[in-house]
């Protein structure tokens, strides 16, 4: 999940999946998504080894068209293989970057 401070949480062992939605700067109106392509980029640093990518090409991200939402999903099993427990993360929509730079954490399941 992404809080409200914009720091996006998985839980490593425990399937992801998890949607907002992209709205209008009037707060109401849902950015029609329709046709665009997304990345979300996670990794320990900026100049780590090792980044997860979840995008619209691998099925990690789907958009919702004209109802704005964006959802990330992985499966127990990709979590898991998560290496590090604390990183960032940025999101870039049709190459423009909607998130940058973002908090990333990833403890165990509990």
């Amino acid at each position: 999940m992404i809080d409200e401070k914009g720091k996006f949480t998985i839980i490593k062992g425990a399937d992801l999946d998890y949607t907002v939605t992209y709205y209008e700067p009037d707060g109401v109106t849902p950015i029609d998504l329709t046709g665009k392509a997304a990345v979300t980029r996670i990794a320990e640093s900026l100049n780590a080894d090792e980044v997860i990518e979840l995008s619209t090409n691998n099925g990690g991200m789907i958009l919702g068209g004209t109802a704005g939402t964006i959802r990330w999903v992985m499966s127990s099993a990709a979590t898991s293989s998560i290496s590090f427990d604390s990183g960032i993360y940025d999101v870039f929509l049709a190459g423009e970057p909607l998130i940058f730079q973002k908090p990333f954490v990833a403890p165990e399941r509990v």
